[in-house]
C-alpha cells in the first residue's frame, strides 16, 4: 500500500479534477492515503473518505486572481492609447509575482507535509509544476504533472495562451490534426510560441532556486523549465486530462506524456444532494423541459452587464427558446439589469427566465438540460459535452477562444462571435441555430457516450498506479 502527496494549485477547474482523481485512486485499492492541498474555498468538493486528508493553504484563488485581473484589465487600458495590446502578456508578467508572494512561502509547509507522510509520488496540478518538481526531487520519488490545458509543446498547434488570435488558430490547428491524424507539421513557429509558457516562469525561477539551495538541490534554468513540460524530466510524468475525442495525441509527445479523457466531468463531491444544496432548481427542473442553461462561471463583465443581458434575452427570445436556467455567477446577469426601455423584454424573463442563485453541480444539473450557454471554461465546457447537450461558447480569455474554435470545429456546438462582451442578439441567434441543429445534437450524443465509456479519471489513476516504484 502507499501513498500519494497532491497539489492542487489554482481554479476550482484545477481542483475539482484533484478530488475526481483521488476518489479513483482510493478505489483503485493501492492507497492506504492521500494528502491534497487546496485552496480553503473549496473545502465543501472535497471527497468524504477517512484515507483522504485536506491541507488548506494559507491562500485563497481570490488572492492570486486579482493579480492577473489586474495586469490584465490595466494592459487593456493602456492599449486604448497604443493600440498594441498582448492577451498573452499579463500572464508573463504576474506569474513570477504569484509565485513568489503566494506560492514559494507555502514550500516549507509542503516540505513539513511531506516530511511526515512520506508519501509514494508526488502530483500536481500545471501552476505548481516547479514547486512539485523540486519537492519530488527532494524526497526522490515520481511525480505527474496534470494538464487540464494543452500547455505540452507541440508542432501541431501554438500555444493557446499566445493571444485570442493565435488561440482561435490553434483551435482550427487541433481540428485538422483529425483528417491528418498521422501527422505533424514542421512548424517551428509553432514551437516557439510555447516559449511565452517558459518565459512566464522565467522570473519566478530565482525564488525557486533559492529554497532549492536550502535543500542541497542544484538550481534549475529554462532547459528545466521545457523540459518539465515536454516531458523529458527525468522521473517526471505528464497528464493531460482533456479527451482525444476533443485534442488527439500529437505526434512529437514523448513516451512520458500521457493522455485521459477529462477527470470531472461527472464529479459531485460526497454528501451533495440538490435538495440541500438547490432546492427551489431542483423544484423548478422538476416540471421544466430541458430547458437551456446559462452559465458564464467566474467571468466578469462589469459595466456591459445590461447590454450582455439584453443582447442574450433578445436571442434566446427570437429563436423561441422559453425555458432557461441562468446561474448567477460573477457576471451577475439577468432581468434585474434590464432598464426602462426593456419592458417588454423583462416581462418575457420573468416568464421564462429562472435564475439561480443557489450552488449547483454541473454534473447534476445539465443532462437535465438541452444545451449550454458559457464562456468556454475547460471545465465548464467538458461537463456540458460529458452531459450530450451541445454548447455555445461566448468566450472572454485566451483559452475559451481556443476551445471555442475547437468545439465548433468538431460540430459539437458553436461561438457567439466576437467575445462575452460584444456579441450581439444576432451573433447568439447564430450560435444557438447552429448548435441546436440535429446533426450538432447527434454528434454531441455520440461524443457523451464515448466519454462515459473512457472514464477519465479511472484511466488516469491506472497511469499513476503504473508508474509506483516496485519497492513501495
Amino acid at each position: 500500500m502507499v501513498s500519494a502527496l497532491i497539489i492542487a494549485l489554482g481554479s476550482r477547474g484545477d481542483t475539482e479534477p484533484c478530488f475526481a482523481l483521488a476518489k479513483s485512486l482510493i478505489h483503485s485499492g493501492n492507497f492506504h492515503r492521500l494528502d491534497i492541498c487546496i485552496q480553503a474555498e473549496y473545502m465543501h468538493l472535497v471527497p468524504s473518505d477517512n484515507r483522504i486528508h485536506i491541507h488548506q493553504f494559507s491562500f485563497s484563488t481570490k488572492n492570486f486572481a486579482k493579480t492577473y485581473y489586474y495586469e490584465y484589465f490595466k494592459d487593456s487600458f493602456l492599449s486604448f492609447f497604443t493600440r498594441n495590446f498582448d492577451a498573452s502578456r499579463p500572464s508573463r508578467r504576474c506569474l513570477a509575482s504569484i509565485i513568489k508572494q503566494f506560492f514559494v512561502p507555502e514550500l516549507p509547509f509542503l516540505n513539513e507535509i511531506a516530511t511526515k507522510e512520506n508519501p509514494s509520488l508526488l502530483i500536481a496540478t500545471t501552476l505548481g509544476g516547479l514547486i512539485a518538481t523540486t519537492l519530488a526531487q527532494q524526497l526522490n520519488i515520481p511525480m505527474w504533472l496534470i494538464n487540464f490545458q494543452p500547455t505540452t509543446p507541440t508542432a501541431a498547434y501554438p500555444y493557446y495562451m499566445s493571444g485570442n488570435k493565435t488561440a482561435a488558430v490553434a483551435g482550427k490547428n487541433v481540428v485538422q490534426m483529425f483528417s491528418h491524424f498521422d501527422e505533424t507539421p514542421e512548424n517551428r513557429q509553432n514551437i516557439a510560441s510555447y516559449e511565452i509558457q517558459q518565459e512566464a516562469h522565467k522570473n519566478s525561477l530565482s525564488y525557486i532556486n533559492t529554497y532549492r539551495s536550502t535543500c542541497c538541490l542544484p538550481s534549475m534554468d529554462m532547459s528545466d523549465v521545457d523540459a518539465l513540460f515536454s516531458g523529458r524530466l527525468e522521473n517526471v510524468y505528464v497528464l493531460n486530462a482533456f479527451s482525444p475525442q476533443l485534442i488527439p495525441r500529437s505526434m512529437d509527445w514523448t513516451e512520458h506524456v500521457h493522455q485521459v479523457s477529462a477527470l470531472a466531468a461527472d464529479y459531485i463531491p460526497s454528501g451533495w444532494s440538490p435538495e440541500k444544496k438547490c432546492p427551489k432548481l431542483k423544484e423548478y427542473l422538476s416540471t421544466a423541459k430541458r430547458p437551456i442553461c446559462v452559465s458564464f462561471g467566474s467571468m466578469n463583465v462589469a459595466e456591459k452587464k445590461t447590454i450582455v443581458t439584453r443582447e442574450l434575452f433578445k436571442a434566446l427570445r427570437a429563436t423561441g427558446i422559453n425555458q432557461v436556467v441562468l446561474l448567477k455567477g460573477s457576471c451577475d446577469l439577468g432581468a434585474h439589469n434590464l432598464t426602462a426601455s426593456d419592458s417588454e423584454l423583462k416581462r418575457w424573463a420573468d416568464d421564462h427566465v429562472f435564475f439561480s442563485e443557489e450552488p449547483s453541480q454541473l454534473a447534476w444539473l445539465l443532462p437535465q438540460c438541452s444545451g449550454l450557454i458559457c464562456h468556454g471554461g475547460a471545465g465548464t465546457t467538458f461537463a456540458g459535452l460529458r452531459a450530450g447537450i451541445p454548447v455555445i461558447i461566448a468566450p472572454l480569455f485566451c483559452d475559451q477562444f481556443f476551445w471555442g474554435h475547437v468545439v465548433q470545429g468538431r460540430q459539437l456546438g458553436s461561438v457567439a462571435e466576437p467575445n462575452l462582451r460584444d456579441a450581439t442578439a444576432d451573433a447568439y441567434k447564430t450560435a444557438l441555430k447552429k448548435a441546436l441543429s440535429e446533426q450538432t445534437i447527434h454528434r454531441v450524443e455520440k461524443y457523451s457516450q464515448k466519454e462515459k465509456n473512457a472514464c477519465g479519471s479511472v484511466a488516469a489513476a491506472e497511469l499513476i498506479v503504473s508508474s509506483i516504484p516496485s519497492t513501495s
